[in-house]
């Protein structure tokens, strides 16, 4: 059984946001402007003027990456390379992330190959918020190995979690749509930061 999303994007284009959530439980592969039309309540005529599948799923990849640099951006402002200042960093991070588990699971998909045709797209957009974290840490930080593993950690952590959810020992999941599940996480992630922060200062 597919997943059911109901976060994804959370702007004011219902069609968007049910593009969204059809993409991250299906896949763009397995997908149909059928399916896209209908879980919006339009039209296909709607669906193919928005550029049909690959138009809507374009745009869904394109707002995601602009929301997450301007998110970057702000945080940049006030950003300072000690315990403090990388703590605050990554507190707006997983909000921010956490909030969209539906384009989280479109870039897994696309892990899998998902929408291999489209092969621009890693570059042009996933791949300029990696760019904006690098640039945010600096060349110092990003030059020590156990920092640069955090960050891919960090990542799987966070879109695995967004997804899947965490069985605990009683093999309940603890899933990121709860207060439970994100303080239970946000803690680890915090913790696993502080390994690093140790080791950086040795």
């Amino acid at each position: 059984m597919a997943a059911q999303f109901h976060g994804g994007d959370t702007g004011d284009d219902p069609v968007r946001s049910s593009a969204a959530r059809v993409f991250a439980s299906m896949g763009y592969d397995l997908a149909s402007v059928h399916m896209l039309a209908e879980a919006a309540g339009v039209s296909r005529d709607v669906i193919e003027a928005r550029g049909g599948k690959s138009g809507l799923y374009q745009e869904i990849i394109e707002r995601f990456s602009s929301d997450s640099i301007a998110m970057l951006t702000e945080a940049e402002r006030d950003f300072r390379p000690d315990e403090k200042g990388m703590h605050r960093f990554l507190d707006r991070a997983l909000d921010f992330y956490l909030d969209h588990p539906a384009e989280l699971a479109i870039w897994q998909h696309r892990r899998l190959d998902d929408a291999a045709d489209l092969v621009d797209l890693d570059a042009r957009y996933h791949m300029s918020s990696y760019r904006k974290i690098q640039g945010i840490l600096g060349p110092d930080l990003m030059a020590v190995p156990t920092m640069q593993m955090f960050l891919s950690v960090l990542i799987w952590s966070v879109v695995g979690f967004s997804v899947g959810g965490i069985p605990d020992i009683e093999r309940v999941v603890i899933r990121a749509d709860t207060i439970e599940g994100r303080v239970r996480f946000r803690a680890e992630m915090h913790r696993l930061l502080d390994l690093v922060i140790d080791s950086l200062s040795r």
